[in-house]
């Protein structure tokens, strides 16, 4: 039985349909609308999945303050209804969540046992999110990661950071990124071949996965320009002075405690993914 991939389009949707080839089909939001359940359930029933990977989400993190129902409905309600078909079939769930599930103020990496605050609305949606799966189906997989970023990102409609970094340089002119807001960027293509790996060898439950080590958004646009070779002068800033509609976690990297004490190995440093992803080999 095929593995269903739901959000196929986006930037971990595409790399495990590139990663699982034909054990795997994709579906859209045409095909796999998650707030049309009885759609949703006549077309899994259809393909009869062994297993089902949600990469579907609401991720424009400043419009979710003002748009919170398409926020709730693709990031909390959808996956509901996706939690109760899987129930329903004895569908193992595989889904995604990520680091603005976190807001409260500390200066190393939070782990799946810590206490999620989120501080913005996009937060509080994928929280939702997590938390109708756990109530609702005990076959489940949350995947929490942190900045990501993969080839989808290169051409698609909301790119990712580092191809907004990339966009931004062509003009030459300096740019400038926030300093105090730590992360961990994570390469989608590694997220998507250790989610594959993890649940292959580890038992259902909540689980961190992206890149090891910290830096800062500045860092890591400064790091983006280094590997290419762009001579574009990085101011940094601090998010006061940014003034984004929906406050930041101010730390926000994760650690990936839970995987790593069952041997679970660390995913690559940042810098070295970066690297891969910008097709410069490490020193």
């Amino acid at each position: 039985m095929p593995w269903a991939v739901i959000g196929s389009q986006g930037q971990l949707g595409t790399e495990f349909l590139d990663l699982l080839g034909t054990k795997a089909v994709g579906l859209t939001r045409a095909e796999a609308d998650l707030n049309n359940p009885n759609h949703l359930e006549q077309t899994l029933t259809a393909i009869n999945p062994s297993i089902i990977i949600n990469c579907a989400a609401y991720n424009l993190v400043d419009r979710a303050e003002d748009q919170l129902d398409d926020a709730f409905n693709t990031n909390a309600w959808g996956p509901r209804n996706l939690a109760v078909i899987c129930q329903k079939y004895n569908w193992p769930l595989v889904h995604f969540s990520t680091d603005h599930v976190f807001g409260g103020a500390q200066l190393r990496p939070w782990v799946e046992s810590d206490l999620p605050a989120p501080v913005n609305a996009y937060g509080l949606s994928k929280l939702s999110g997590e938390h109708w799966i756990r109530m609702l189906h005990p076959v489940h997989f949350i995947i929490r990661t942190c900045g990501l970023y993969g080839n989808k990102g290169r051409g698609g409609k909301g790119g990712n950071f580092v191809s907004t970094m990339l966009k931004l340089a062509a003009s030459g002119n300096p740019m400038r990124v926030v300093s105090d807001q730590i992360c961990n960027p994570s390469s989608a293509r590694e997220v998507a071949k250790a989610t594959i790996s993890l649940i292959a060898n580890m038992p259902p439950g909540t689980y961190h996965l992206a890149n090891s080590g910290t830096c800062s958004w500045h860092e890591f646009a400064s790091a983006i320009m280094r590997i290419k070779g762009f001579p574009i002068e990085v101011q940094p800033i601090d998010s006061a002075t940014f003034a984004a509609k929906a406050k930041r976690p101010a730390f926000s990297a994760l650690g990936t405690r839970w995987a790593q004490a069952s041997g679970f190995p660390y995913l690559s440093p940042w810098e070295e993914a970066l690297k891969d992803y910008l097709q410069i080999p490490p020193n």
